[in-house]
């Protein structure tokens, strides 16, 4: 699922700002360059040129980093899941701009290098697939740290019915990111994920879990070991002081408790969200 409109917009607006004015300032600075070297004798010095080249490339590279921090911000400070849709706009936002910039930039070197007798050549060009290639790098090295726990459960939780038991599952995955991690939310709001779900499924919003469980079975839509390894769970977050309900003492939940109460909830909202696809 790629981002919606509006945060694509929010992008827009802080990369806009950020590289407004970037051409004039390159020309001034190449021309610049040109006279210093002139004055002191350097133009015709091969080196003149090169640097006159890794200057532009340098200014292209900073144009596609301001792209990739904004939409890195956008997605960091609105806690957007990853997904492969999202690298996708992201690439194909930055191909854009290179696609722009470089036949601009290109003809704005080129007086300042070719009328010094420099040959002159496409070198932006040439360069683009290397720039592309370390910023996706740069990319995919964000996702590993941000790909949340349960991006594909995210993703079906989108549906307006499911406002509450997303809420609960988006403050579990950020209890888990956060630095450092608070595990007892992660497993408590997971649950409560699972708790609201089911209650939607069975049509019960004021029922337990627990409760809940029972109906789907008398309903048939739970047979006897699937609603027993739904009661487990629940059986579990009642077991521990905190999960469902405030406890008088701050509670500890080790990491590994966390993660199992997380892996297992992302299990059971997957069968419930199942249970409710034809309604959905």
């Amino acid at each position: 699922m790629p981002l919606g409109p509006d945060l694509v917009s929010l992008a827009n607006r802080l990369i806009e700002p950020a590289i407004a004015g970037r051409n004039e300032a390159l020309r001034a600075y190449l021309n610049r360059c040109r006279d210093d070297a002139v004055a002191s004798g350097r133009v015709n010095m091969t080196y003149y040129a090169r640097e006159q080249e890794a200057a532009c490339i340098k200014d292209v590279n900073e144009r596609v980093d301001h792209v990739w921090d904004a939409y890195k911000r956008v997605l960091t400070e609105a806690a957007i899941p990853w997904t492969e849709d999202i690298r996708q706009e992201v690439l194909s936002h930055i191909d854009q701009l290179l696609e722009r910039d470089i036949p601009y930039v290109e003809e704005m070197a080129r007086p300042v290098i070719s009328h010094e007798g420099h040959s002159f050549y496409t070198f932006l060009r040439d360069a683009k697939k290397s720039i592309l290639e370390r910023i996706a790098a740069d990319i995919d090295l964000f996702a590993v740290r941000h790909r949340p726990v349960g991006v594909a459960v995210v993703l079906q939780l989108q549906a307006p019915r499911y406002a509450s038991p997303r809420q609960h599952w988006k403050e579990a995955q950020e209890a888990l990111r956060s630095s450092p991690p608070t595990f007892v939310t992660a497993a408590r709001e997971a649950v409560h994920a699972v708790e609201s779900v089911a209650k939607i499924v069975a049509e019960r919003p004021t029922d337990t879990l627990g409760d809940c469980i029972k109906v789907l079975k008398a309903r048939g839509l739970l047979d006897g070991a699937t609603a027993k390894s739904l009661e487990s769970l629940w059986g579990l977050a009642n077991t521990i002081p905190g999960l469902r309900h405030g406890a008088p003492q701050q509670q500890s939940v080790t990491q590994m408790q966390a993660e199992y109460i997380v892996g297992t909830s992302e299990a059971a909202l997957k069968l419930l969200l199942g249970l409710d696809a034809p309604v959905a």
